[in-house]
């Protein structure tokens, strides 16, 4: 008979264990789904941008993992929070990245991005793998001759092949831009109305 008890009584907690475990999938599995539905909401809302250039492109997960973000909020989080800082630097940065972007659309990938100029007034030069921009001068060399020299160089891993634009050089397999070519306004490439 007390065998018979504590089996029954076995099973009763077994019975409220399956049930409790139960219960608490299914609150689980409710809450996954608000918050699927909230997320599902929050991605469908427009977000402009805050310097107001309008409102921001869409980015493909692909272009979100090369700029190494996992969420489109994430990445632009990141830009308002930058603006918020600094809005001139955030300015610069919101339209590099809104480049790059457009550019991996066009099938360009670029490895970064950098601007010359201040303020509303900028040009982007896009970090594309073995492209240089260079702007070369003149000097006499050693024969008395003129001898071509880079007199100002930018882009990705351009340390490693210094020395080839260094003594006027391009370096096999590299294309070389002036930096005039290879500028962009934003706004033009972008179509965007400078707010200033």
């Amino acid at each position: 008979m007390q065998k018979s008890f504590f089996r029954e009584m076995l099973l009763v907690r077994i019975f409220l264990i399956i049930f409790f475990v139960i219960s608490a999938c299914q609150q689980t599995d409710r809450k996954s789904e608000k918050t699927e539905d909230s997320n599902i909401q929050k991605s469908q809302e427009v977000r402009s941008s805050l310097l107001g250039l309008g409102p921001y492109p869409d980015v493909s997960d692909e272009v979100l993992e090369m700029l190494y973000f996992e969420t489109v909020d994430d990445l632009w989080d990141k830009i308002e929070s930058r603006v918020k800082e600094d809005e001139e630097w955030g300015l610069i940065h919101e339209l590099m990245i809104r480049v790059r972007i457009k550019l991996w659309e066009q099938g360009i990938i670029t490895r970064g991005a950098f601007a010359t100029g201040n303020g509303w007034d900028i040009v982007v030069y896009p970090s594309i793998f073995n492209v240089a921009y260079v702007e070369w001068g003149f000097k006499e060399g050693p024969n008395g001759k003129s001898q071509r020299y880079a007199v100002r160089k930018k882009g990705p891993n351009i340390h490693k092949v210094s020395h080839y634009f260094d003594s006027g050089e391009v370096p096999p397999g590299w294309t070389v831009k002036s930096f005039e070519e290879g500028a962009i306004d934003p706004y033009k490439f972008l179509n965007l109305n400078k707010r200033r």
